[in-house]
């Protein structure tokens, strides 16, 4: 989208990936932080990614986030509690991924629903046995892990 998103007044679902790391530099995000309309976002990493685009954080208004293939993610960060509206969080193919934000985050969240996929470390740690990060995710309604 050469001329970017800015003009996409009424925009309220967006998918876009894989992302290379060049490519989240690359990428029109103030055009989606201005879209007051936006509500789900689905964003596939690429498998070395070790990072989400910390532009994401402007993205104030979605209420479900999709994250897929950020393979190399070992935790999610803090700033993943400042999307106040997000009641949605889907978590696949994230291999290194362990840790959730800190749970101060998670509490700003209010999260309604949480997916996890695929996600080998953190499906244990978020087991109710025995899991670290069960004490973030024990009150959401709805939880699939698998």
């Amino acid at each position: 989208m050469p001329s970017g998103f800015g003009y996409l007044t009424s925009l309220r679902n967006v998918e876009i990936g894989p992302f290379s790391d060049y490519s989240v530099i690359e990428f029109d995000w103030a055009g989606l932080a201005s879209s007051s309309t936006l509500r789900h976002m689905s964003l596939r990493g690429m498998p070395d990614m070790k990072s989400l685009p910390h532009q994401l954080q402007d993205l104030t208004t979605i209420t479900s986030l999709s994250l897929r293939d950020f393979g190399a993610i070992e935790a999610l960060p803090d700033w993943l509690g400042n999307l106040a509206s997000l009641d949605e969080l889907i978590l696949f193919g994230c291999e290194k991924l362990e840790y959730l934000p800190s749970m101060a985050a998670m509490e700003r969240l209010k999260l309604r629903r949480l997916e996890i996929g695929n996600c080998p470390l953190l499906t244990e740690t978020c087991t109710p046995q025995s899991g670290s990060e069960w004490p973030k995710i024990s009150n959401i309604q709805e939880l699939e892990i698998d």
